[in-house]
């Protein structure tokens, strides 16, 4: 009987270490991404009488196309379980604010929705939890990026959130 609790403890932990190990491979892996920059570019003019005069003008920030959303985490599958308080990364092709992101959760649930690690994430969690089942999330055309652009189309994320069973 001890045998078994002995080993029952041992998959717990196990388990436990496990799932720390791919959380924290899984952070280091979002923060390895580079955001995209507009970096002041200088200019040298010379004059007539050849000294050269150096002014700094940055450059114009070039905007290719709308904003877009280019990854949300954990990858969306509504066949695989998550645990009702995952938060959600979302990972926009221009820097955002989270003030500007406008999105609907369904069914309802309190969220709050801060700034990523880096300047084109933001993060929506559960204030408490996610209802258990599939939650859906739509991030509106309304959103705005740090540049003005706004999304062409809504974005919908689902995910399945549930608590896990016990054994025995």
């Amino acid at each position: 009987m001890l045998n078994k609790k002995l080993i029952l403890i041992f998959l717990v932990l196990f388990g436990i270490i496990t799932l720390i190990l791919l959380f924290l491979t899984l952070r280091s892996s979002q923060k390895n991404e580079i955001a995209p920059t507009a970096s002041p570019t200088p200019f040298v003019t010379l004059s007539p009488t050849r000294s050269p005069l150096i002014s700094l003008s940055p450059s114009p920030t070039v905007s290719v196309g709308p904003l877009r959303v280019v990854n949300i985490l954990p990858l969306e599958n509504i066949n695989k379980q998550q645990l009702p308080i995952q938060f959600i990364t979302i990972t926009f092709n221009y820097p955002i604010h989270s003030a500007q992101v406008v999105y609907n959760v369904d069914p309802f649930v309190q969220t709050t929705i801060k700034d990523g690690d880096l300047p084109n994430q933001i993060v929506i969690s559960p204030k408490n939890i996610w209802q258990e089942g599939i939650t859906t999330i739509t991030i509106s055309v309304n959103t705005t990026a740090v540049n003005g652009t706004h999304l062409q189309a809504p974005v919908t994320y689902k995910i399945f959130t549930a608590f896990p069973t016990g054994g025995e």
